[in-house]
């Protein structure tokens, strides 16, 4: 009886401060830090812009080869594989897709952000 006595009060000793730890705060966390890009593209149009790079072209190839997309990629404009294949190449650079809207004038813009 006393070993059971014993047993149950060696185990409360030691899950007592777990379970006071594990409720509690871990004080107060630093904002979150974004970098921010943005992705305009229409027909004729392709421009990229981030704190430190503005790429621009008026050729998907050249535009292409400006952003550093893997060479032997091939973009039909009819089947819109530009914009798939430049928002890919930009998540795996570590950009998020935030929004997207289409102005007046037909151009779409593309809003990324990425931890700093």
């Amino acid at each position: 009886m006393k070993s059971k006595v014993l047993t149950i009060l060696c185990s409360a000793a030691v899950l007592l401060p777990v379970v006071f730890l594990i409720g509690a705060d871990p004080g107060p966390r630093p904002a979150a830090q974004w970098d921010y890009g943005i992705y305009v593209e229409s027909v004729g149009y392709y421009d990229w812009q981030e704190a430190q790079r503005r790429v621009e072209a008026t050729d998907r190839t050249h535009f292409f080869e400006k952003m550093g997309f893997p060479r032997g990629i091939e973009v039909d404009a009819n089947t819109g594989r530009l914009t798939a294949l430049a928002l890919n190449h930009l998540g795996k650079n570590g950009w998020e897709l935030v929004d997207v809207h289409t102005t007046a004038g037909g151009r779409d813009i593309y809003l990324f952000k990425r931890p700093r």
